[in-house]
């Protein structure tokens, strides 16, 4: 009980204020009577689908992950992918993205919430992306998807 009411002041917080900062949410969960840390609250905001938009000033703000976000998630994984990712290779109905150490997780997790019809589960590990897809024929298609992604 105690992580669903947290989890839902951390949405009402993030629905009501320009939040740049974890610990920002960490002292307006403590106003609000609920003793917290800051790793925990990072914990739910991956949990919660929490992501960073950018800003006209540069900074970051909180937001929740919303179907209208997706081009939001797209513009985030093309960042990642031109920065942390080596290459992707497709046998049968897997792919196999590798990605620079370290990366893999954070990327994985992007994929996921783009929900790709065809993507039956990711698993990452340090630098390693396993993609499980429903068939061959997905396979090609998704690998097509993740690969415009690196060349635009």
């Amino acid at each position: 009980m105690i992580k669903t009411k947290r989890q839902q002041e951390i949405k009402k917080i993030i629905s009501q204020n320009i939040i740049l900062e974890q610990s920002k949410i960490v002292e307006l969960l403590m106003k609000a009577g609920i003793q917290t840390t800051q790793a925990t609250v990072s914990r739910d905001l991956q949990e919660m689908s929490v992501i960073k938009i950018p800003l006209e000033s540069g900074d970051y703000q909180y937001q929740l992950l919303t179907t209208k976000s997706g081009k939001i998630v797209k513009n985030k994984l093309q960042i990642l992918f031109d920065n942390f990712v080596d290459k992707i290779i497709r046998t049968e109905n897997q792919i196999i993205i590798k990605t620079t150490s370290g990366n893999a997780n954070g990327i994985a997790n992007y994929i996921d919430r783009l929900e790709i019809e065809g993507i039956l589960g990711t698993i990452a590990g340090d630098d390693t992306i396993l993609i499980i897809t429903k068939n061959e024929k997905q396979s090609k298609k998704i690998e097509k998807q993740l690969n415009e992604i690196i060349e635009k």
